[in-house]
C-alpha cells in the first residue's frame, strides 16, 4: 500500500524540488501506476518461484 500512498504523500516536496514537473498530469500519474504494479508483481514473482 505504501508504494501507491509514497508519490502523493511526497508531492508537497517533490514541488519544491522540480516545480517544472506537474506530478498530478494523467501521463505521469499513468507511468508512475505502471512503475508500481511491475515493482509490487516482481515482489509477487519472486516469493512464488
Amino acid at each position: 500500500m505504501s508504494i501507491c500512498l509514497f508519490y502523493f504523500t511526497v508531492l508537497e516536496n517533490w514541488k519544491h524540488l522540480t516545480p517544472e514537473i506537474n506530478r498530478l498530469s494523467p501521463e505521469i500519474v499513468e507511468e508512475h501506476t505502471e512503475e508500481a504494479i511491475t515493482f509490487i508483481l516482481a515482489g509477487i514473482k519472486r516469493s512464488h518461484p
